[in-house]
């Protein structure tokens, strides 16, 4: 807190002059000049991420002032060194509030194609919650993301996801800085990411774990106890009383958990150990992981790529945590577990972890080999008539393959989508892709096949079967407003292994009798 002073000074100082000075200026070619009136000071520098800062040149008027060189298009960061005391900008009411460092932030605007930027879309609403934890004894926030035209009747529940924010942050780091609700508004208006909610808790399980301040991370007794705290708050506190509030789906298959630094941890910690809750985990630039990973882990091995749809780690290649993060993703591969490595150029920072987020999100709540199949979520069509239906194959051992049929009026088209990869342990690229109109013989005879299987009627999984090699047979129908998706694991006979080659034959893909299992 010793930069308080300097700000309420500054304030005091220039409160009847601070409103015509402009800082942070962001000018056409991406440059930023920055400015702070400070009389009394000897040196004023800048810190900026992403700029060069450094001192300050004082002019006319008792103001400093700096220009940047061209900055990308992003949010940044900044603060004032103001002898040797850092300020926040007191003209600038772009905050990045923390709990221990407080900055100021710049946005460099871009093109609406940047996930982060506000476009001109439906907006979800985002909803403060406040409780008495037993658990930790204080009474503690927790924010709910809900999306765009979010209905509490809605035919199907919707899926969740709770995102956890990093150390020295607090429970509204995820939208007042990474603006996880801006992300989500732009990826579900482009059809890229299912409609979901967003629970963003306050994320610490004891009070003396922040109250130490950054020395307060040396002591491992009481991180580790805020770590294992924060678990059963939100395991036990937390999920309930969402699922008690909103209408959301309590299957583990609608159910993520991802986060940053500590909040990557933490979604580890808690997704590992509870993949009969979390069938989706994310973990961005993790910190303060334990590196016993058999002592925080102790039931991981390959069975757990039977419960979990996607485990996705990714680092800053600059960040100094990537060694540990990369033994991590080593050790899990000892295990034979699944998981999407994704080490990337940057640092320990939310210009990183705001990208995570937008990579991330379309791969939720929807098979991860869509998202390589190019293969969007199924919808029902404009009219009561039409449908879509789509047949994915995950082999093991063989290429993935996707065929869709989707009907609009008197048309009806085929995609069909075969991998380059060894099904689940490599999905590979696209190999082969076809897209034609289906005749109306085709079509009358898919629909047949599709009738046969008595779909609407199945049960969507079948509990008593699954191993770690062979085949997903995955059917999903979207039709008349309705959705359903069939799984089972390698059929030897019916109606729906039917109907899958059938439709496989259809596209015209030729696979040996042996590699169909």
């Amino acid at each position: 807190m010793s930069n308080l002073p300097v700000v309420l000074a500054l304030t005091v100082v220039t409160s009847a002059s601070a409103q015509t000075l402009v800082s942070p200026q962001v000018h056409a070619d991406g440059r930023v000049t920055f400015r702070l009136r400070a009389p009394n000071a000897k040196e004023v520098a800048l810190r900026c991420e992403g700029a060069k800062g450094g001192p300050m040149q004082k002019g006319e008027g008792d103001v400093w002032s700096i220009t940047t060189e061209p900055l990308k298009p992003d949010i940044y960061a900044y603060s004032f060194q103001v002898d040797g005391l850092r300020a926040i900008d007191p003209a600038n009411p772009l905050l990045k509030y923390n709990l221990l460092n407080t900055d100021s932030q710049v946005h460099v605007p871009g093109p609406a194609t940047l996930a982060w930027e506000i476009n001109h879309v439906p907006h979800g609403v985002v909803h403060r919650h406040l409780y008495h934890s037993a658990i930790v004894g204080d009474e503690r926030p927790f924010l709910v993301y809900t999306p765009p035209g979010y209905d509490p009747a809605a035919a199907q529940p919707y899926p969740v996801l709770y995102l956890l924010h990093g150390y020295s942050d607090a429970e509204d780091a995820w939208t007042s800085v990474g603006r996880a609700n801006v992300i989500l508004d732009n990826l579900i208006a482009q059809g890229k990411a299912k409609p979901m909610l967003i629970v963003m808790p306050l994320g610490y399980g004891n009070k003396e774990v922040i109250a130490a301040g950054w020395a307060g991370l040396r002591n491992t007794a009481v991180w580790q106890d805020s770590i294992t705290k924060f678990r059963d708050v939100l395991l036990n506190e937390i999920i309930p009383q969402v699922e008690k509030t909103y209408h959301v789906s309590t299957a583990a298959k609608d159910r993520a958990i991802a986060g940053l630094s500590m909040g990557g941890t933490q979604s580890l910690f808690i997704g590992l150990n509870a993949p009969d809750r979390f069938a989706w985990i994310g973990a961005f630039s993790s910190g303060g992981l334990d590196a016993d990973f058999e002592k925080a882990y102790p039931s991981v091995n390959g069975t757990i790529n039977l419960k979990l749809q996607l485990l996705w780690i990714a680092c800053g290649e600059q960040d100094g945590l990537i060694g540990l993060n990369q033994k991590l993703v080593d050790w899990l591969k000892s295990k034979g577990v699944a998981r999407a490595w994704v080490p990337t150029a940057g640092t320990h920072s939310f210009t990183v972890w705001r990208r995570y987020l937008a990579e991330l999100a379309p791969q939720l709540f929807a098979p991860r080999h869509l998202v390589t199949l190019g293969e969007p979520p199924l919808s029902s069509g404009e009219k009561p008539s039409d449908f879509a239906y789509r047949f994915v194959w995950i082999r093991t051992f063989h290429h993935p393959i996707s065929v869709r049929i989707q009907k609009t009026g008197s048309s009806a088209i085929l995609r069909a989508v075969e991998l380059d990869g060894a099904g689940g342990y490599a999905w590979g690229k696209i190999a082969n892709e076809v897209n034609r109109e289906l005749s109306p013989a085709e079509l009358k005879a898919v629909v047949a096949k599709l009738n046969r299987t008595r779909f609407w009627r199945m049960a969507e999984e079948d509990p008593s079967q699954g191993g770690l090699d062979g085949a997903t047979w995955i059917l999903e129908g979207s039709q008349e407003g309705k959705y359903r998706s069939v799984n089972r694991w390698c059929p030897e006979s019916g109606a729906l292994r039917d109907a899958g080659l059938f439709l496989v034959q259809l596209a015209g893909f030729t696979v040996p009798a042996k590699d169909i299992y």
